[in-house]
């Protein structure tokens, strides 16, 4: 399904009117705080705390007493779920998407409408925030967003909940729409036959393309990072700085003029330059890009049809462009075949015919004033027109015959409808990569052949303080002097070397303050793009997590009573050493055996009835998750012996309170079993 931008723009114009109303919703309606904010594009859904007291009390008089008409007009959708997860309330909005009415919600349990709805939300005491899933509704899969907040009673207790969900779909759809175009474009730049170049806003080379590499011949990485003025002699030069001036000033003009390159050999290169500004996303003025075309081929053809037509017949069908020639009233003289093929028809079927006859009214006399202009002038003229949807870059040159008066007039057409195209591509995306390079949170930047950086994103210059406008063109020395001779400059130049990626963890000090980064290097045929992750912290808890489980490691080899966990399955999963002390068996030995073999008959069978009673009651209201029972099991020991333990046992569970082991300390009290025996001996008799 295509993506159109007034699609977005719908998407915007929603999440503003959903704002609007829940601004005016605090207003009226709850007495502190209830602030819900959607961030536009991504439509994430925060609240930035729970329902008080008062407000939800206000909302539940939204919801139950009647005042349903307001919450009907949020283009957003608004559910309602009590304690036993029936729906109480739905809005109008929600229920379309789902191809419902409201009323077929109320009373009924989610499951009953959402079967694969997990509990998660119903049990939390806190708010979720950002659900993302996908759905199906009557139109097809969704996408929405989904954000819920508890709703307490007067003794805190959660009554239900309270959601609001987003549909994203079109925003989705939208980014891979919006990746596939930026490849399409890269792919358009990088093959169309004309030169290619970006300079930032001091006139320094950012970016080039194959063709003007190969226009110039220099290697991509001969020209990043250079000023674009040193390639052009003293008079061109002006002519550029000139332009250049303009660009900044705004008066740019969108008429290509010529002018000359010198090539790495030193010959000149003559060109047209397209020169236009480029613009950040606040619309200030970042620099420009440039598309030059090389002229070499016309000019040679040109100085053809000047000796004689017959030299020129040839020289016109060694160009990949139209060229034709026509007398004073627009007949055919001589063309090429790609002239031909642009009119439909061979070249012998329109020599000797009326070029006018090939064109629409409105281009016809367009044609014939310019043709006008170059006869009374004699003078060459320059223009761009269209026809049939392609753009065509026109030169129309004067021919002067033996009475120095002009009899013929030579024309060249180029078609520039894929430099246009790319253009508009390359003006429409650069906003657009900058967001997507600068929305990433990690640190990016790329780098040529030379290490010289051609791209530094936002938190680049978060971490290292060096804004993206003084890093761009800089070499990695220059802005890291201390990086020669270490692991990351060797990583780099292997990189380069090898084209192969490589991750690497290095340590390093960057403004007084010591760090340690993930670093992730890409090589390319023109450089490098560097990813970093900042690991300083996550290296830190990792290095306090060790300190504390050695820590608890000396504490558990060093207690004299038992602590052990076992899984569901009732098979150890731990033992301390002291084991050994009381039973005399190893903990390897102990950890294989079954639990009915370590009890005996009646210990095992009181343990199994104590086990069901607790996980018959689990889960209940009133029952404390965190309780423990204290029983008095009698062992057997590996020389034979018994011995009676008292063990303290209780749950442990995972994230979500689920019940996963059982954890156990146990003390052998065999002595004071012994000694209570002998007590009740002597008092009976």
């Amino acid at each position: 399904m295509p993506i159109h931008i007034e699609d977005i723009k719908k998407s915007q114009d929603t999440v503003q009117k959903a704002t609007k109303f829940l601004v005016n919703f605090k207003k009226v309606y709850a007495t502190e705080s209830f602030l819900i904010v959607f961030r536009v594009f991504k439509c994430d859904l925060m609240v930035e705390n729970e329902l008080t007291a008062n407000a939800q009390s206000s909302m539940i008089k939204v919801l139950n007493l009647g005042d349903d008409s307001l919450l009907d007009c949020v283009p957003i959708g608004i559910f309602h779920i009590d304690s036993e997860g029936k729906f109480v309330y739905v809005n109008r909005a929600l229920a379309e998407q789902y191809g419902m009415n409201p009323e077929d919600f109320k009373g009924k349990l989610i499951r009953e409408i959402f079967p694969n709805e997990t509990d998660i939300v119903l049990k939390s005491k806190i708010p979720l925030i950002g659900l993302i899933r996908e759905i199906q509704t009557p139109s097809g899969k969704r996408w929405e967003r989904v954000d819920t907040v508890p709703v307490k009673g007067a003794d805190g207790k959660v009554t239900g909940i309270v959601g609001f969900a987003v549909d994203i779909t079109e925003l989705k759809r939208a980014d891979k729409v919006l990746r596939e175009s930026e490849e399409r474009f890269r792919q358009v730049v990088e093959r169309i036959a004309e030169g290619v170049i970006i300079l930032n806003d001091r006139g320094i080379i950012i970016f080039v393309n194959d063709g003007l590499c190969e226009l110039m011949g220099y290697q991509c990485n001969e020209l990043i990072g250079r000023l674009v003025s040193v390639f052009f002699d003293p008079f061109n030069r002006e002519i550029l700085e000139e332009q250049l001036r303009r660009v900044k000033e705004g008066e740019y003009h969108k008429t290509p003029i010529p002018i000359s390159l010198i090539r790495k050999n030193g010959k000149r290169v003559p060109t047209l330059m397209s020169l236009t500004p480029t613009f950040d996303t606040e619309g200030r003025l970042t620099g420009s890009f440039a598309i030059f075309t090389d002229l070499s081929q016309l000019r040679r053809a040109e100085g053809a049809v000047k000796e004689s037509e017959g030299t020129a017949r040839a020289l016109l069908n060694a160009t990949t462009e139209s060229a034709l020639l026509v007398d004073l009233d627009g007949y055919f003289l001589a063309l090429n075949e790609i002239a031909a093929q642009r009119f439909g028809k061979r070249v012998d079927e329109l020599v000797g015919t009326c070029a006018y006859d090939y064109f629409s009214p409105y281009l016809l006399e367009s044609r014939k004033a310019k043709m006008m202009e170059v006869i009374k002038s004699g003078k060459p003229v320059r223009f761009e027109d269209e026809r049939d949807g392609r753009i065509f870059d026109n030169s129309i040159y004067p021919v002067v015959g033996a009475n120095r008066m002009v009899d013929r007039v030579a024309i060249f057409s180029q078609d520039i409808t894929d430099r246009k195209r790319a253009e508009e591509a390359l003006r429409r995306s650069e906003a657009s990569y900058r967001e997507l390079a600068d929305s990433i949170t990690d640190v990016f930047f790329a780098m040529d052949k030379d290490l010289r950086y051609t791209y530094w994103n936002k938190a680049s210059e978060n971490l290292v303080g060096i804004s993206a406008r003084e890093a761009i063109g800089k070499s990695l020395y220059e802005l890291f002097p201390d990086v020669k001779g270490t692991k990351i400059e060797e990583l780099y130049l292997g990189a380069l070397r090898t084209q192969r990626s490589l991750s690497f963890v290095q340590e390093y000090k960057l403004r007084g303050k010591d760090f340690i980064f993930e670093i992730n290097v890409y090589p390319s045929k023109r450089g490098l793009s560097v990813f970093v992750k900042d690991l300083t912290e996550h290296r830190r808890v990792e290095e306090a997590l060790q300190v504390s489980e050695n820590r608890y490691r000396v504490l558990a080899e060093n207690v004299t009573d038992i602590i052990w966990t076992m899984d569901m399955n009732l098979q150890f999963t731990f033992l301390t050493p002291s084991v050994t002390r009381v039973l005399g068996y190893d903990v390897e030995e102990l950890m294989a055996k079954r639990l009915e073999e370590l009890l005996t008959p009646a210990s095992y069978k009181f343990a199994m009835k104590t086990l069901a009673e607790e996980l018959a009651i689990d889960g209940m209201e009133q029952i404390d998750p965190h309780r423990s029972r204290v029983l008095e099991l009698e062992l057997n020991c590996k020389d034979g012996s018994l011995t009676w333990v008292e063990t303290k046992m209780t749950f442990l569970r995972d994230s979500k309170g689920r019940v996963i082991e059982i954890l156990g300390v146990a003390r052998d009290i065999t002595e004071r079993k012994r000694v209570g025996e002998l007590r009740a001996r002597k008092k009976k008799t």
